[in-house]
């Protein structure tokens, strides 16, 4: 009997999940759970709802594979282990991407930001500079536009970035600039010299990456050689000498 109802509740709580995904809205405004670090993943891995949808299908198949307290005890923690170590895998191919959008953002917004000034309004600033932006950040311009060209507000339309990785910060402020009237270029701005201190940071960690990682490849080919031409003949000098006597 454990055998049918246990993926029937499974399969519920994956629908639930996959219309859900963990986000509610309260009074109109987007509510998100505090969760740690080590839970959420890294910044372009599998998306949250993804990762849970895994990590069940994997609890599904243990305990039909495993029918009994085994499949019973394995499933929950290796469901857990899926769900949490997809988090922490990122395609080479998305790494890319990011680090591309990362790049050519700060340039972005201070487009942005430079056609705020003029007085141009935010829709039309970013169809202005969607148009002569980085591909890599023009198309996320050209979707905001495309959305707010079917009938959404402009706030309606950056919120739905908040789960980027690297527009996420500045979608908020965005959504709140065009619900409240604020000004945005300075916030833009902020956020242009943000990235800019976050790229180069990154930058430096990478080469003090490549310092520490090159150790073990020289260590493994110049002890070899001083092991052979500096204790060996010490040694077998000693031996000989030792054999004379």
């Amino acid at each position: 009997m454990g055998t049918i109802w246990w993926p029937a509740l499974l399969v519920g709580l994956t629908v639930w999940l996959l219309g859900d995904d963990s986000r509610q809205r309260l009074g109109g405004r987007r509510t998100t759970v505090s969760v740690p670090g080590w839970v959420t993943g890294r910044p372009g891995a599998l998306p949250a709802r993804g990762r849970v949808l895994a990590g069940l299908l994997v609890s599904c198949c243990l305990v039909l594979g495993l029918p009994g307290p085994i499949g019973w005890a394995l499933a929950p923690p290796t469901g857990l282990a899926a769900a949490v170590g997809l988090g922490w895998l990122v395609p080479a191919a998305r790494s890319r991407e990011r680090a591309a959008v990362l790049a050519a953002l700060p340039e972005t917004l201070d487009l942005l930001a430079a056609s705020l000034d003029a007085g141009a309004p935010l829709r039309a600033a970013v169809i202005d500079v969607g148009a002569v932006a980085p591909e890599s950040t023009a198309a996320t311009l050209r979707r905001v536009s495309a959305q707010v060209g079917v009938g959404l507000s402009d706030a309606e339309a950056w919120r739905g970035l908040l789960d980027d990785p690297a527009w996420g910060p500045v979608a908020r402020d965005l959504a709140r600039s065009s619900e409240t009237g604020s000004a945005a270029a300075r916030v833009l701005r902020q956020h242009a010299q943000d990235l800019r201190v976050a790229v180069r940071d990154a930058q430096l960690g990478r080469a003090r990456a490549v310092g520490v990682r090159s150790v073990l490849p020289l260590m493994a080919c110049f002890l070899p050689a001083f092991l052979l031409t500096g204790v060996v003949p010490v040694v077998a000098g000693l031996v000989k000498t030792l054999a004379v006597r």
